[in-house]
């Protein structure tokens, strides 16, 4: 198992808005405006 940590930078336009965390076609979760998401139940299962 594997963290996955997105970051997501301050931005005035967007700052009301959620964004959207979508991992092989479903979701992940969300992360608001100038925060930082980890992701602990993200299992790589991509070809090497």
């Amino acid at each position: 198992m594997a963290i996955l940590r997105i970051k997501r930078p301050v931005e005035f336009i967007n700052l009301l808005r959620n964004y959207h965390i979508y991992i092989d076609g479903k979701k992940a979760g969300s992360i608001a405006n100038g925060k930082t998401k980890d992701i602990s139940k993200y299992t790589p299962v991509h070809d090497k």
